[in-house]
C-alpha cells in the first residue's frame, strides 16, 4: 500500500469550502485575503459582463446593417459606393497624367453629365461652380 499525504485543505467538506469565500470558514485568518480575492472577483466579472454587453451590441448593429444591405436602398447605396470608388479612382489617374504630360485639364465625365443634364432639363445654374 502506498501513503499520500494530502494537505489539509482537501479535507474540508464542502460547506466549508463555500463559507470560507465569505469569510465564516473554520480557519480565521484568511478572511481579509478572502475578501479581497471576491472584491478582485467582482470586478472581473463585472468588466466581463460590460464586455460581453458592448460585444451584444456590435453584433445587433452589424445585422441592422446586413438587413439594410438586403434592401433596394441598400443596394443602390453599395452600387453608388462603387460608382463613386471608381470616379474617385479615374479622377486621381486624370490628373496624375495631366500633371506627368502638363496639360490643362478638360471638363471630367461627371460635369460634362450635369451639364447635359441641366441642358436638357432646361435647367439655369453654373455647372463648373458646382462640378
Amino acid at each position: 500500500r502506498r501513503l499520500t499525504i494530502e494537505p489539509a485543505s482537501a479535507h474540508k467538506s464542502l460547506v466549508d469550502r463555500v463559507l470560507s469565500i465569505f469569510g465564516r470558514g473554520t480557519e480565521r485568518g484568511g478572511d481579509v485575503e478572502n475578501i479581497q480575492h471576491v472584491t478582485q472577483e467582482v470586478r472581473a466579472l463585472e468588466d466581463l459582463s460590460t464586455q460581453l454587453f458592448l460585444d451584444i451590441h456590435d453584433l445587433r448593429n452589424e445585422m441592422e446593417r446586413i438587413r439594410f444591405s438586403e434592401t433596394w436602398l441598400g443596394k443602390f447605396f453599395n452600387f453608388m459606393g462603387y460608382f463613386f470608388s471608381v470616379y474617385c479612382i479615374y479622377k486621381m489617374v486624370m490628373c496624375t497624367v495631366n500633371i506627368i504630360l502638363s496639360r490643362v485639364a478638360t471638363v471630367d465625365p461627371v460635369t460634362r453629365g450635369i451639364g447635359i443634364a441641366a441642358h436638357w432639363f432646361d435647367l439655369r445654374f453654373d455647372e463648373l461652380f458646382w462640378s
